[in-house]
Order: structure tokens, then sequence, then C-alpha cells
């Protein structure tokens, strides 16, 4: 297909605009029957994208179903930030479809990082409440529609026009000229005033000053018409809906393809599952590649999750928020797209609120400045240190606790012993309960019960020491529990299977291959302690109290994926 070609008696094509592995896309000119109202109007043919789909070059039919998914799905939406479903062509005799839509001005996120260019704070910010509005459109639907594929190549951005953007910033900067100059007379005003003499000149002097309200008025006014055309940002669209799925087809079918792209698909993906919770993983790692100007693919991981705040410098606040996007597990991002948004916005009125006006202040946009530089050091040594303290907090109790993990390694695979809590540790935690039932029931008992013609317990004629012996038998019946409740886990690998067990390994807890073992490790917190999630199958293990020694054996399971 060249530039010139006619598609379906209607579309002319202009150029190619991407080529995959299983077809083409094009930017063509639609001379369908608005042409003459086009051209009467001077807005010429309007241009739609024209993704063609060869069946000559697909190996599996499932290319074809998720082409005409992607059509089914693009005709029932409506969102300003989505391009316009024009019409779907199925396959026909000549082995090929195609699928029309408005074609979306500008060019993608991914072109310009290309192209070397670096993105704003503010630039981000933006990019990610324009997104999230579209997520929140598709989340809002019933049933959900998630995208599976959210990453800068498919996101499209257009900046305004060159007159656009002069014309609104030559607004601005007059009519900020026009709020600093009215304060001064003008030299024929003042040499009249001089004339008539000093009483003149007064009343010269004193008419040519506008009020303090008129203006503070006409100088934010002015600051305002800048500010709007200094912040005139990109206009974002969501193309490519090639991966979409709905939450009521997952279910029917039973099943899903493993769709997306490496570096932004959300890990539970990779097993066919999807949901709006999905996106927001893709829209945190596409802003870690605006910040960052590397894909998150090739950037370092820290307990599976992208490190990615050593290469930035940006605010805690949209650190923390890009932070939550990107976390590997589903349940602990935002609940959804309106809740990411709503926090976005929180942060961004939170931050703009908490800058000092120079107006009601007096300050001078030096002033200003230094100020908030001073903040940011404060806040950020204040970071430094707290971080400081937690990482020397899990030096020492690394230092100080037994290791609970062994792993070995032999010619047969791989033998994983997890030792339970510390005994102590296990009693202190339950021994709420014999302390309570001491309190409780313990009084009825210091009364005494009769039992076989006598007062039991013992001591029937000291209530003290019969309340004493309650809680004793009580203590030691919970240290008994705490004692059988410490169960040593036992893991082994061999060639492609696993089999897990606690006691007998006649009687496994799990038993499958090593596809199904996965493991999820949350690095110490402020006690230096941390956590592990052993997925078994159908099984899980939770471990806890782990030192960061014993995270870092486990992390080696990993490896066996």
């Amino acid at each position: 297909m060249v530039a010139g070609n006619i598609i379906g008696e209607r579309y002319r094509i202009i150029e190619e605009l991407g080529r995959g592995s299983f077809g083409t896309t094009y930017a063509a000119e639609d001379l369908g029957q608005d042409l003459g109202q086009n051209l009467d109007s001077g807005a010429g043919p309007r241009r739609v994208a024209i993704k063609q789909l060869d069946l000559r070059r697909v190996d599996d039919w499932k290319a074809v179903e998720l082409f005409e998914r992607e059509a089914r799905v693009l005709a029932s939406l409506d969102h300003p930030r989505i391009p316009d479903y024009i019409e779907f062509v199925p396959v026909a005799a000549d082995h090929t479809g195609y699928l029309v839509q408005e074609l979306a001005p500008g060019t993608s996120l991914a072109a310009r990082l290309a192209a070397g260019e670096r993105f704003s704070e503010s630039q981000v910010r933006d990019i990610a409440e324009q997104l999230l509005e579209v997520l929140v459109y598709l989340a809002q639907l019933v049933p959900p529609v998630v995208h599976r594929d959210i990453k800068p190549g498919n996101v499209i951005s257009s900046l305004p026009t060159v007159n656009q953007s002069t014309k609104a910033s030559a607004s601005g900067r007059e009519a900020l000229a026009r709020a600093e100059n009215s304060s001064l007379p003008t030299v024929n005003q003042s040499t009249k005033a001089s004339a008539s003499g000093r009483e003149a000149l007064a009343r010269a002097e004193n008419s040519s000053l506008p009020t303090v309200n008129q203006s503070t008025k006409a100088s934010a006014s002015g600051r305002e018409a800048l500010a709007r055309a200094e912040n005139t940002g990109d206009r974002c669209y969501l193309v490519d809906f090639g991966s979409v799925r709905d939450a009521v087809e997952a279910k029917s079918t039973g099943g899903s393809t493993v769709a997306g792209t490496f570096g932004y698909m959300a890990p539970e993906q990779l097993h066919g599952e999807a949901s709006p919770r999905s996106d927001l993983f893709g829209l945190g790692m596409t802003l870690v590649h605006l910040l960052t100007g590397t894909c998150p693919a090739e950037l370092d991981r820290k307990r599976l999750k992208v490190d990615f705040r050593p290469h930035v410098q940006l605010s805690r606040e949209l650190a923390d928020f890009v932070d939550r996007l990107i976390e590997p597990i589903a349940d602990d991002r935002f609940a959804d797209p309106q809740a990411a948004l709503d926090h976005l916005r929180g942060v961004s009125l939170e931050v703009a609120s908490s800058k000092p006006s120079a107006l009601a202040a007096g300050m001078t946009g030096a002033s200003i400045a230094a100020s908030v530089a001073h903040s940011q050091r404060a806040a950020e040594q204040a970071a430094r240190r707290k971080q400081e303290l937690d990482q020397q907090r899990t030096r020492d109790v690394a230092a100080r606790a037994r290791p609970r993990v062994r792993l070995v390694r032999d010619p047969e695979g791989l033998a994983l012993t997890i030792d339970p809590t510390p005994l102590g540790f296990r009693f202190a935690v339950q021994i709420w309960l014999p302390l309570f039932l001491t309190a409780n029931p313990g009084f009825v008992v210091a009364g005494g019960v009769p039992f076989f013609g006598q007062y039991w317990p013992v001591f029937a004629d000291n209530g003290v020491a019969r309340f004493v012996v309650w809680g004793l038998f009580l203590m030691s019946l919970s240290l008994l529990v705490a004692h059988l409740r410490g169960q040593r886990f036992h893991l082994r690998v061999a060639g492609e299977h696993y089999a897990a067990w606690t006691r007998d390994p006649a009687k496994p807890v799990a038993l499958g291959p090593i596809s199904d073992l996965s493991v999820l490790v949350h690095e110490p917190t402020g006690n230096g302690y941390g956590s592990a999630v052993l997925e078994l199958g159908e099984t899980t293990k939770v471990f806890t109290r782990m030192s960061s020694k014993d995270l870092e054996q486990l992390e080696q399971l990993e490896l066996l994926g």
C-alpha cells in the first residue's frame, strides 16, 4: 500500500504510520460524502487512521479475535481523549480487514522520548491527569473496559499551534505590562501639574495613582493571563485498543490472552488477569519513563519493584503518587482510577496552596524562591535522615537476628527450609488471650467451684492462691499452643516440579510445577523486619518477621521462573 491508493472507494492513503507483526497503520484522507462541506469551510478532507490486518501475516487466529474486539469496543466509546470510531471493514476475500478511526493530532510520547525530549514535573502531572480522566471513563462503563497496554507509544500528545501560543503569551504580557505601568503618571500629566502649582501637582500625582485594589486586580489579571499562556500544555489521546478487554468477556471465556508490553504490563497480566488497576500500573510505568528518560525494564528493581527515585529530582508528593501506581500487588495500588485522580488533584491543590502569595506577604520573587528552596532542602534532609535510620535499623536486625531461611542447592535441585518465628515472639503475640481469661472467668474460679465434694482448684481456703493457679494454668496452656504452632516449613524443587510440607514429607501441603511457584517479598519497615508471601498454586503461605538476609534468600526463588 503506497501513498495515493484508495481504500474502500473512500479513503486515500497519505503515509504509513507504523508496522506491527499482524498489520500496518496508515494516515489517510476521508473522501466521503462530507468532503464538499469540508472544502467549503476551508478545512479540507478530515484525516483518519486506518489499521489494516493482513491474514497472510497472522500465525494465530487470536489476532483476528483481538482485531474484531478492538473495533467492537471502540464503537461503544465516546470520550474527547479517545479518537472517534468511524467504521470497521471485516476481513474479506483479499484477506485483509480495516479499522478506521479519527487521526489523533500530534506525535506519540515514545517518539518525543526517542528525540531526546525531557519532561518537567508539571508536564508529567498534566499528562497523568488527562490519562486518568480517560481511565476513569473506561472504569465506569458497564462492564468496565481495560486497555491493558498503556505505554508512551500508545499516548499521542499535541502541543498548541505556534499562533495560539504566541497570541496567548503576547496577550498575557500586555495585560501584565498595563497592570505594572498603570501606577506611573505620564510626562505630560506631571508637567501640567507642576505648572499649576504645588496644590495642582499634588492633585495630579494623586489622580495618576490607581487605588491599591485596582493595581492589585490589574496585576493579578495580567499574571493570570500570562500563566495561562505559559501553562498551555499537551493535549493527550489514548490510542491502540488492540489489547482491550472487558470484565464480562473475561468471565464468560474462562481464560485470557496475555496482552501488553513488557516493562509496562502489570504482573497480574502475566496470569491472564486484568482490571482497571492494571491500567494504573501501565500509567505509572509510563510516568516513570517520562521522568527518567529510561525504559522501566532497564531500571533496577528493589523487592520486585522498579526503583526510579535515584534517577529523578521531583517533589515527594509526586514520587509517592507514582510509587503507589507501580506497586507489584494490585491491592496495594489505588482502589480505582477515580481514587488516583482525586489523590493527584488533591496533591496539586495542596502544593499550590502551600506557596505564599507575593501580594499578600509583600515578598519578592527571589525571596519566595529562596524560601521554597530552603523548605525543599529541609524536607529532603529529613527524608534522607529517616531513610538512613531505617537502613541502619534493618542492618542491625539482620546482624543480630538468627537466620530463619536456609537455601541449599544440590545436583537434584534446591532445598529450602524456613524456621518458625521464635517461641517467645509467638507466645507474646497470643498472650492477650490467657490474660483476658484470667481477668474474667478467673473471678468465678477464684470463688471456688464444687467438684467431687470439694472446691476446685486447690487452695480453696485462699482466693488469691486459686487465682494465681488459674492464671499459671492458662499461661502454660498458651505456651503449649504457641509451641505447637511453630512448624518448620520445607520446600523441595527437583526438575520442573516442587513439593512443600511441614512435618511429614509424605503429606505435602502443596505439589505442582514450578510455574505455579512465586514469591513476593515486602522490604523491611521501621522495625527492621519485612515479610514474604509464597504462592504455591492455590496454597498461600505468609511469613512475617523476616530479616533482610532472609528476604534475600527468598528472592532467589524468583530465578526458578
